[in-house]
């Protein structure tokens, strides 16, 4: 089951656009680092290390199915995103010296990602969600939900998709509304969302 819940409180819409800044920090950062290597784009968890490399298709309309070979890499499989063809790479084996180089200099992540278990790779939703103590990663029975957190409008609101657990087993989550926040129904909050989307959109 899950919950929702807004709010235009500035400490909250400020501690959601700090961790967006680290986030967008770290892209830049990495996004240097494997152009130097040859690449046009990365794969990452906001707060995690790039995973995946991708080189631009020269021809975007007869792509070939293989990219060129990479020291280093491998892979080089043609994928589709975000409306352009690419081949993707991976570090070839365990690659410890090549991510210790990588690494070196890179903003700092959250100081919340050094403690504590959670089950999903670090990003904006884990960390926000542990700072207000709001449930994620709760069991179901069947899979394992995790919080979704939106800022919306210019940055005036946060919004919260986040599930719960209300019962007496050990996997209990509830339901979490810091000061602040007023809870809504889910069509309230695909609203809130849509309008924010159109607003983008429209010029």
């Amino acid at each position: 089951m899950r919950y929702y819940i807004t709010t235009t409180e500035t400490r909250y819409v400020d501690a959601l656009r700090e961790l967006k800044a680290m986030a967008g920090a770290r892209y830049r950062f990495f996004k240097g680092k494997i152009a130097d290597l040859g690449f046009d784009e990365l794969g990452m968890h906001e707060f995690g290390v790039p995973c995946f490399f991708y080189k631009m298709c020269e021809d975007q309309f007869n792509p070939e199915r293989k990219g060129p070979a990479v020291d280093g890499f491998k892979g080089g499989d043609r994928v589709y995103e975000n409306g352009k063809y690419y081949f993707k790479y991976a570090v070839r084996g365990r690659g410890k010296a090549f991510y210790e180089k990588l690494v070196d200099g890179a903003p700092e992540a959250p100081k919340e990602l050094n403690k504590g278990d959670f089950y999903r790779k670090p990003d904006i939703n884990t960390v926000f969600c542990m700072r207000l103590g709001l449930p994620d990663g709760v069991f179901n029975e069947r899979a394992i939900l995790f919080g979704q957190v939106f800022l919306l409008h210019n940055d005036t609101m946060v919004a919260c998709s986040l599930p719960f657990r209300d019962d007496d087993s050990k996997e209990a989550a509830p339901a979490v509304i810091p000061e602040g926040f007023t809870e809504v129904t889910e069509r309230a909050l695909q609203a809130e969302i849509k309008k924010h989307n159109e607003a983008l959109v429209t010029p």
